[in-house]
């Protein structure tokens, strides 16, 4: 997530994460729902923090 910008984000989903093995989700997500996981991923990153 470090250094991660949405739109990163967004591209990793739509293409998949080269060479990492995550797959391409683009054919089963609309624009909505990218962004809604996209949203979703970041609210991983303070987590720690409010514990």
């Amino acid at each position: 997530m470090l250094g991660a910008s949405p739109a990163l984000l967004q591209g990793k989903i739509l293409n998949g994460g080269m060479e990492t093995g995550m797959p391409n989700w683009g054919p089963f997500f609309d624009d909505r729902q990218v962004w809604n996981i996209v949203a979703y991923l970041y609210t991983f990153q303070f987590q720690e923090e409010f514990k």
